[in-house]
């Protein structure tokens, strides 16, 4: 028979000693295997139950202290974190850009941005601000940018220009970065030169033929103008033949920031270049990019236009005059921040093409203007009877992207040079753009996932 004995002797109060006997885990009668008998053990003194558990430095640990509740609610991780969206990604330029400037800068004349003499109102850049070459592009960093209402600040150069701002852009008044005649714009391509210039008029020399037929538009956003053509009379019987605008260059997201191109030279005829020149396309528009970290607010104006093309000159003799030239195309602009609003205008119209000469020199076309208005198409020289036919207006580009326009086609004399094709508009923002009663011409490539 197993025997099991536990004597426990429980007492309340302090001091008291526990005992516990030995216990024969052997179930035999009277003898068990040695290694499990406990019976030769020492009894276990419980009396140190008693005793304090010891604490921190010794002293004594009170667990009747309530326990840290580790129940209770953690910070709230529910609440709104701090707003980490990321700067966005600025095109051409590096990220870190956008936080380059500081200061306040409101220009009110000009700015030039080629890279030998970069400034701004004829001065280096105030401090706070940084004016840099960066990627062939005229950087100007900034912490906000203005131009006040009344304004018109006109910017030149070889190299396009990028206002880049920590803070605001505020276009209140206008920014001219267009081609005024045979002068381009920022980047602008010269009469002539360009990704996609205009080409120039043909002399209809056949028979003794003094007709010649005007130059191309220069294209961009859109092809340029073709130019007319001019059928011999008088001594002459040939035609001289009209020329294809130029064809559209680019993306509509400008993946290269770049600005117009020059509109293709008119047939000089006969003309004297020195006392009456030869016409000459309109140049280039210029290229402009606006990025600002928090908003950009155009109320004014931005133009890009294209240069008008020069009219026809007129022969000494007042016998073999010559033929106009092509309008230049419109630029680009470049917008982009998380919130942008437009209420004013944005332009990149193509310039008209000139008139053609005859006993009176032609009219230059009109450059590009900041409307959605096409450029006017210069007018026709003449012998008081408007013998000669105009050259025929400039692309004015809109939503359905029209190009340049053509000259008109003469049946006795010289024609008239194609206008310019339109430019490139692109808008970028993070779906808080507003440009509801604006004028944007041509119509704007927009994205709202900066």
């Amino acid at each position: 028979m197993r025997n099991l004995l536990l004597s426990a002797i429980f007492l309340l109060g302090g001091g008291c000693k526990f005992v516990v006997n030995a216990i024969d885990v052997n179930g035999g009668d009277d003898g068990g295997a040695v290694g499990n008998d406990l019976s030769s053990a020492p009894p276990v003194d419980l009396a140190v139950a008693d005793a304090p558990m010891p604490g921190p430095e010794g002293g004594a640990l009170d667990l009747a202290q309530a326990p840290r509740d580790l129940a209770q609610a953690p910070p709230d991780m529910a609440q709104a974190p701090p707003d980490l969206a990321p700067v966005f990604v600025p095109s051409h330029i590096a990220s870190s850009d956008l936080t380059l400037g500081s200061g306040d800068l409101t220009v009110a004349t000009s700015i030039v941005t080629d890279s030998g003499s970069l400034s701004i109102d004829g001065a280096g850049p105030p401090a706070g601000t940084m004016f840099f070459v960066e990627n062939n592009l005229a950087v100007l960093a900034v912490g906000s940018f203005t131009i006040a209402s009344g304004s018109t600040v006109r910017v030149t150069g070889a190299l396009p220009l990028v206002i880049v701002a920590s803070r605001t852009i505020d276009i209140s008044g206008t920014l001219d970065a267009s081609a005024h005649g045979t002068a381009p714009g920022p980047n602008g391509g010269a009469p002539g030169a360009g990704a996609s210039p205009g080409s120039p008029g043909q002399h209809n020399g056949a028979g003794g033929g003094l007709s010649d037929s005007g130059g191309s538009g220069a294209g961009f956003g859109t092809t340029g103008g073709k130019s007319g053509s001019a059928m011999g009379c008088g001594p002459g019987t040939g035609t001289a033949a009209s020329i294809n605008g130029a064809a559209a260059a680019g993306d509509n997201v400008l993946t290269t920031l770049a600005g117009g191109s020059g509109g293709g030279a008119g047939s000089p005829g006969n003309c004297n270049t020195g006392t009456f020149p030869n016409a000459v396309g309109g140049a280039g528009g210029g290229a402009v990019q606006l990025s600002a970290v928090q908003s950009v607010s155009v109320s004014g104006a931005i133009n890009t236009g294209g240069g008008g093309g020069q009219g026809g000159c007129k022969d000494t003799g007042q016998v073999d005059s010559g033929s106009g030239g092509g309008g230049g195309s419109g630029g680009a602009i470049l917008i982009e921040s998380p919130t942008l609003t437009v209420t004013g205008t944005l332009a990149a119209n193509g310039g008209g093409g000139g008139g053609g000469a005859y006993l009176t020199a032609g009219g230059a076309g009109g450059n590009g203007a900041a409307s959605a208005a096409a450029a006017a198409q210069g007018a026709g020289g003449n012998n008081g009877g408007g013998m000669e036919v105009t050259g025929d207006r400039g692309g004015a580009g809109s939503s359905t992207g029209n190009g340049g326009n053509s000259a008109n086609d003469n049946a006795c004399g010289n024609s008239g040079g194609g206008g310019g094709g339109a430019g490139r508009i692109y808008l970028r923002s993070r779906g808080n753009a507003t440009t509801a009663g604006s004028t944007i011409s041509p119509g704007a490539h927009a994205v709202t996932n900066l």
